[in-house]
């Protein structure tokens, strides 16, 4: 079979012993008829931002006389490469930065929503009512009978890529910070200074040093987090009515990871109704002490209530002698401080 092959430009030879190679000026290595792996060269996906800033350097070396060809390989990239992304300029603009790619995927499974969902969650962020996935999902569900049937974790992945797709991420909401660190480091270094000879002083056990701070408890917790455009800048979030209606939760702690019984302030007079009947039905009063104060803060009148309701069944249990009290030198009650 082999002296049956003709190269263009050789006649054919009649003794098909002849080798081929004797009729071509060059001699033929075996190797070039062998299978041989070429290398690979390794692939690179540029994203879409990278992408874009090719384009704009192609512009300005084409506007100052240069060619596709040297700017491609000064990148790196094929001609062909450039060439289409040059094509595509509009589309890059318009796509996200970080994405290496123009296709926008399988479409969604909601993707018929898209207008209602899109004009339910601009006409909430326009009122600055903040939106979740759970909240797209209950409006979703109530638009589309089948996608309510859907389990939950398939709902919320189809509503998390659909917000993406969108342009949509979960933002935090725009506040004032607090304090900085460095504006308190002095007074905290001073309250260290004062208490720690005192707590670590000698025959102080741990479980009778106790700490105990106050904290609000909202009524309404307003969310902080919702569903905003990625490139927005200020994201405000509406606040109910009655966001600012709480109570105020007095927690101890020992030293030693002992846990007091909580201490509950509602909004009221002391005597009045709440005090009287309302407080009295509530569960678990064993476990959590409730008081009234007209503010729901704690003054000293609730400070000697807890130091009646927590503190004395506490030292009764733990049998302790002496509790040191250590407060702030500049607001400690002495009232408060003989009484414990």
């Amino acid at each position: 079979m082999l002296g049956q092959f003709c190269l263009s430009g050789f006649p054919p030879t009649e003794n098909p012993r002849i080798r081929i190679s004797s009729l071509l000026p060059i001699t033929f290595s075996t190797s070039v008829f062998s299978s041989t792996k070429a290398t690979k060269m390794a692939r690179k996906r540029y994203t879409n931002g990278a992408k874009l800033q090719m384009v704009l350097e192609l512009n300005r070396n084409l506007a100052a006389g240069g060619s596709l060809r040297a700017t491609a390989k000064y990148f790196g990239v094929q001609p062909k490469q450039l060439r289409d992304w040059r094509a595509n300029t509009q589309r890059l603009v318009a796509s996200s930065r970080s994405k290496r790619g123009l296709a926008s995927g399988r479409k969604s499974s909601i993707d018929h929503l898209r207008p209602q969902l899109e004009a339910w969650i601009n006409g909430q962020r326009s009122l600055n009512m903040a939106v979740s996935y759970t909240s797209v999902m209950a409006r979703a569900s109530q638009l589309d009978a089948d996608f309510a049937e859907k389990g939950l974790s398939q709902r919320y992945q189809i509503v998390r890529r659909f917000c993406m797709s969108c342009g949509l991420s979960i933002r935090m909401a725009t506040h004032q910070g607090q304090r900085k660190p460095e504006e308190v480091t002095e007074q905290a270094e001073n309250w260290m200074l004062y208490a720690r000879p005192i707590v670590s002083g000698p025959n102080v056990e741990k479980k009778f040093i106790i700490n105990m701070d106050q904290t609000p408890v909202p009524f309404n917790l307003a969310p902080k987090r919702t569903l905003e455009k990625i490139n927005s800048t200020t994201v405000g979030i509406r606040r109910s009515g009655n966001s600012t209606t709480r109570a105020t939760a007095a927690l101890a702690v020992c030293a030693d990871g002992t846990k007091l019984k909580p201490f509950v302030i509602f909004k009221g007079t002391p005597n009045g109704r709440i005090a009287r009947d309302e407080l009295r039905t509530y569960p678990s009063s064993n476990r959590i002490a409730f008081s009234c104060q007209q503010n729901a803060w704690m003054d000293d009148a609730q400070m000697f209530k807890w130091i009646e309701k927590v503190l004395a069944p506490f030292r009764q249990v733990t049998n302790s002698g002496i509790i040191n009290t250590v407060g702030h030198p500049k607001s400690s009650n002495n009232g408060l401080v003989r009484t414990i």
